[in-house]
């Protein structure tokens, strides 16, 4: 089997002065501190994933260890220090399975958190509801922060499974969180919000429920850059923008409701910051905004392929003393481009902001290959993360999306539960 895979890398790198982290709302709601780096936490991903390198990625815990397959309280993962659940997900039917989930705060006998996975994923747990509960594609997802001061355990119990075939009690699930070395919440998870709290939530609720729209908002002094009617000639390149100064690009977007794929494929953003000679971001338009090949139509919060102005990219783009975005065609025929719109807000910019990277790799996997490696990078800085295309041969199966994915920072490995999760 051949597999051919592209995948664009979205990242922010810089060797800067540490700022704070926001842990809670703030830290979802405030999106123009996305680009701040933050070297005080530490990102983690407690999963069932198969300890054993296969793909049985489920039913396994932190302990007892191994493939667990009776009826049995489990712990998922302990947690020592200060922190936060930023995301817990499952898949529909394991969800819908009502496992246990329980979570002790700070050394407490009795749990504080004490309910199942379809009541908590399906939005009818405490104050914990919709959008940042919600169910996709990909399974049911839980975004609430439930912050801890001191330690947290969180505790299931496993269900039977047969010693051969398939059983809908497998237990596949994935808790991300934060751990902070100084800072972090000072208090645990009480069940309630503060009114400063309930307004950061009702902020990001906000920003969920409008896709599509700038998640900053509007800037009061921002200035658009707008074209229409370009055509990029063969091996050659037109200017969306040149800035001199300091400040950030807040929105990018360009319209090509009549592209091909074979057109969205050679054409190429390219970013440069601070009259620097090297590129920041040199990529396809389609692996840049998502869009692949077959124009997938969707919006999310930092990027879409569906808008009025078309593909749209509102990541935070500071830059200290110019910036310049361009769109290069690398094939031998003209292109056209429907309209371009750059918005900037021209403002000074700290010593803790970093620059947006972006990284292409493309390859095609041969027999007996074990992995394909996305991303190898140094320095310090946040992995936001991948857009990510594959394709297969015709016929057979999907096997293809049990690829695990690993994620190695600092040299800690954060193992999930597969590609298709």
């Amino acid at each position: 089997m051949r597999i051919g895979i592209s995948i664009a890398i979205v990242i922010i790198l810089a060797v800067l002065s540490p700022c704070l982290a926001d842990w809670g709302y703030d830290n979802l709601a405030n999106w123009d501190k996305l680009p701040q780096l933050k070297t005080n936490v530490a990102a983690g991903l407690a999963s069932s994933y198969d300890r054993a390198g296969g793909n049985a990625d489920y039913s396994q815990y932190e302990y007892p260890t191994g493939l667990q397959k009776s009826e049995i309280t489990c712990t998922v993962k302990t947690l020592t220090g200060s922190g936060v659940i930023t995301r817990f997900w499952m898949p529909h039917l394991t969800a819908k399975k009502q496992f246990a989930v329980r979570m002790y705060f700070d050394g407490e006998t009795a749990p504080r958190i004490d309910t199942d996975s379809k009541t908590i994923l399906s939005g009818n747990y405490s104050y914990m509801n919709g959008p940042l509960v919600t169910t996709a594609s990909g399974g049911q997802v839980l975004y609430e922060p439930i912050p801890f001061a001191h330690s947290l355990k969180i505790e299931t119990v496993n269900k039977v499974l047969p010693d051969s075939g398939f059983s809908s009690n497998r237990h596949y699930y994935q808790y991300g969180y934060h751990l902070f070395s100084v800072g972090g919440p000072s208090q645990s998870y009480t069940g309630t919000l503060t009114s400063s709290e309930q307004a950061q939530r009702n902020k990001v609720n906000s920003m969920l429920n409008n896709l599509g729209s700038n998640p900053a908002g509007s800037a009061s002094g921002a200035t658009t850059l707008a074209n229409t009617g370009l055509s990029v000639s063969g091996h050659s390149a037109v200017n969306l923008a040149s800035i001199n100064g300091s400040g950030a690009i807040r929105k990018l977007a360009i319209k090509m409701d009549s592209a091909s794929d074979s057109e969205l494929e050679n054409l190429r953003l390219r970013i440069k910051y601070d009259n620097d000679t090297n590129y920041a971001i040199d990529v396809p338009v389609a692996h840049f905004f998502g869009a692949g090949y077959g124009r997938a139509a969707y919006k999310s919060l930092p990027m879409g392929t569906n808008s009025d102005d078309g593909f749209y990219c509102y990541l935070p783009m500071p830059y200290r003393k110019g910036i310049s975005v361009e769109l290069y065609n690398s094939s031998d025929n003209p292109i056209s481009i429907d309209s371009t719109k750059t918005e900037y807000l021209e403002r000074a910019v700290n010593s803790t902001e970093a620059y947006l990277h972006t990284a292409l790799s493309t390859e095609v996997t041969t027999a007996g290959q074990q992995y394909h490696q996305i991303l190898s990078v140094e320095g310090k800085g946040h992995y936001i993360g991948n857009l990510l295309w594959v394709e297969k041969p015709s016929g057979g199966s999907f096997s293809v999306l049990e690829g695990d994915d690993i994620i190695t920072a600092d040299g800690q490995v954060l193992a999930g539960t597969g590609m298709e999760d």
